[in-house]
This record gives structure tokens, C-alpha cells and sequence, in this order.
């Protein structure tokens, strides 16, 4: 590994920055097992007079995570009851990582306005997701209901390809021609051209 990084070095968290023995980890840093990650989105800082790397925000403030927040999350796993939801962008606010890296849970009651038997008919691993915060307690908890809100970007489940919007819930994947059902946001962001 390195033992120096050149300043300016866009970084992502958990980043390999350098080795602790080289420099100290400094503000945006963390120290892993002998190795300097980054803690935060930014660019690389070195001190040699310190021996000390740090990492600036890439933005001036990060953004907040207040009840009825809009949040952009990539599905972790669909459980019985609640869908599991890692937290990535905060109000549309994509120069900056979230205050909290933590996941967000959609309890089946949350989904949509109608009675939803399955929630692998709604959400399946890796979606993409739009939600609304609906408690900042630890776990957060987001909701779905409403049309700005759920998926906004779907994966088929047997090629991984993305999938197109049909119609209504139904998806379609333009690769293998699979068809599945999403609880889908205004918004999707691959809608098939209507022959109407």
C-alpha cells in the first residue's frame, strides 16, 4: 500500500487512504486495522509537518435527517414484514453522504395506500428507492405511500438488467423479457415509450 496519497484525491467512505504508520489519521479519517480510511465523501489533505491526512467535505454542510425528509436508498433485503433500506442520499442532496450511514426500515404497513400480501411483489434486493423518513429513532423508519414514493429504479431478478415500465406496477426486462411487479415511484426513471 501507499504510504503517501496526493493531495486533492477525490475520496468515498471506507476508502483506502494510507498507512497509519506513515500519517495520522485526521479529521475525515478513521484508523482500520493499521490502514487510514476516509470516514466521509472529499478530497484528500496531507500535513507533512504533522504527519497527519485528513479528508474535506466535498460540500459546505451535510445535509439533516428530519422527519418527512426525502431519502434515495438502495434495498438491502426483504424480510416478511419490513424491507430493509441503506440509506444513501438525504433530500435529493447528492454531493454529500447522509448524517447517519445507517438503514432505514419500510414496515409492510408503510408500503402504499392499498393491503400489500407480499412484500417481494413490492421491493426485491438492490432497488433503487425513494422514501419518505417517517421517524428518526433509531432504526429509522421510512414509508413508501404515496406516487413520489418507492421504486425508482428496479433490477430484474433473474439477469440483473434494468428494468423497463410497462404499465402501472408492471416491469418488463428488455434483455431476458421477465416480468415483475414493483410498488413504483412517479418518476421511474426507465419508462417504455407508449404505442398510444
Amino acid at each position: 500500500m501507499r504510504r503517501y496519497v496526493e493531495p486533492g484525491k477525490f475520496v468515498l467512505p471506507g476508502d483506502k487512504i494510507t498507512v497509519a504508520e506513515a500519517f495520522y489519521p485526521g479529521p475525515g479519517t478513521y484508523e482500520d486495522g493499521g490502514v487510514v480510511r476516509a470516514a466521509i465523501i472529499g478530497r484528500v489533505e496531507v500535513d507533512l509537518e504533522e504527519r497527519e491526512v485528513r479528508v474535506e467535505p466535498y460540500a459546505d454542510t451535510p445535509p439533516k435527517l428530519e422527519l418527512g425528509s426525502s431519502v434515495i436508498g438502495r434495498v438491502q433485503s426483504v424480510k416478511e414484514q419490513v424491507v430493509l433500506v441503506k440509506i444513501c442520499f438525504v433530500d435529493d442532496r447528492t454531493d454529500r453522504e447522509p448524517p447517519t450511514s445507517g438503514v432505514g426500515g419500510v414496515h409492510i404497513s408503510k408500503v402504499r395506500d392499498a393491503y400489500v400480501e407480499d412484500l417481494a411483489d413490492e421491493f426485491q434486493p438492490g432497488d433503487i428507492v425513494r422514501a419518505r423518513v417517517v421517524s428518526t429513532k433509531m432504526p429509522i423508519q421510512l414509508s413508501t405511500m404515496g406516487k413520489e414514493y418507492g421504486v425508482v429504479l428496479a433490477y430484474c431478478t433473474r439477469c440483473r438488467s434494468e428494468l423497463e415500465r410497462v404499465k402501472g406496477r408492471t416491469l418488463r426486462c428488455p434483455v431476458c423479457g421477465h416480468t415483475e411487479t414493483r410498488k413504483v415511484a412517479a418518476g421511474y426513471l426507465r419508462e417504455v415509450e407508449s404505442d398510444a
